[in-house]
């Protein structure tokens, strides 16, 4: 994500510059000064983030509302990165969910159900990549292009049994940022214990090559001598999760989820990557209308 600079740098050696148009050069420089384009884009990327696994959790960790039901409400969470120099944040972020008869929507993640029966469920998905990092982020990113988020879509089937629900999402980059492709297949099952649910979950994500080249990547013309050339290949995370929902009654409740997603060799070996282990934490409160 690009944060746009604000002002323009002055240009001392410009003599034929009016004092009407220095001084307004040195304001939009006061204006700008303490501004941190790498700490906005974290602050931003951070909160996208935390408010697809809310939402997400919020969605699924409990059962369901009734079609056509908005479930709305406030929370905060904290995250860690994977890239060297870049350290963990917190921040406040909304909740936010609707549950139709076909249609849903779960914060930056849309979709639609083409099938639901006998346990069964079929949707075409929509969603929002918030991953990359600014060149500002941290002294090791510096001169690398900036990675941008991107929309992909694809795929979603599920299964709920018994035994707990079993999911298969498959996506593809929609805007031609990095290309590639990702498969998640998770598992999870929810304990209910009179007003507490609590659903432990765990995934196995697939990613092309070209995804993690992307993101994790370092180009022939980003190389330095501290920064070698990397080129990703295809790889395989684990995630595991654990949401827990108490139900105040039966429009309120706190939510809150836990989630340690582990990065294999072919990320953790780049050279801008200094954390195996990703960590990210919420809790929120939630009105059901």
């Amino acid at each position: 994500m690009v944060i746009p600079r604000l002002g323009k740098k002055i240009d001392r050696s410009m003599p034929t510059m009016g004092k009407r148009e220095r001084t307004m050069e040195l304001i939009s420089v006061r204006e700008t000064r303490g501004l941190n384009p790498g700490m906005l884009f974290r602050q931003v990327f951070l909160a996208l983030v935390l408010l697809l696994v809310a939402n997400s959790a919020m969605a699924e960790g409990a059962p369901g509302p009734p079609p056509g039901k908005w479930s709305l409400g406030i929370g905060a969470g904290v995250s860690s990165s994977p890239y060297r120099g870049v350290g963990s944040e917190t921040m406040p972020f909304p909740l936010l969910v609707y549950r139709g008869e076909r249609l849903f929507f779960r914060g930056i993640e849309l979709g639609y159900r083409l099938l639901q029966q006998n346990g069964y469920e079929i949707a075409v998905l929509a969603k929002y990549r918030f991953q990359g990092y600014d060149g500002h982020d941290s002294s090791y990113l510096r001169g690398m292009e900036d990675r941008q988020g991107t929309l992909e879509g694809g795929l979603q089937a599920s299964r709920k049994t018994a035994y707990g629900q079993f999911r298969l999402t498959l996506l593809g980059d929609l805007f031609g940022e990095h290309k590639g492709y990702e498969a998640d297949a998770a598992y999870s099952k929810s304990f209910h214990f009179e007003k507490l649910i609590v659903k432990p979950a765990i995934s196995v994500i697939w990613q092309s090559s070209q995804l993690v080249d992307y993101y994790y990547g370092v180009t022939r013309q980003e190389e330095t001598a501290t920064r070698p050339f990397y080129k990703g290949d295809w790889s395989v995370l684990t995630q595991v999760g654990l949401t827990a929902i108490y139900m105040l009654n039966g429009q309120w409740a706190i939510n809150a989820r836990a989630s340690m997603t582990r990065l294999p060799d072919e990320i953790v070996n780049s050279p801008i990557v200094d954390d195996r282990m990703v960590a990210s934490g919420f809790v929120g409160v939630i009105y059901r209308f």
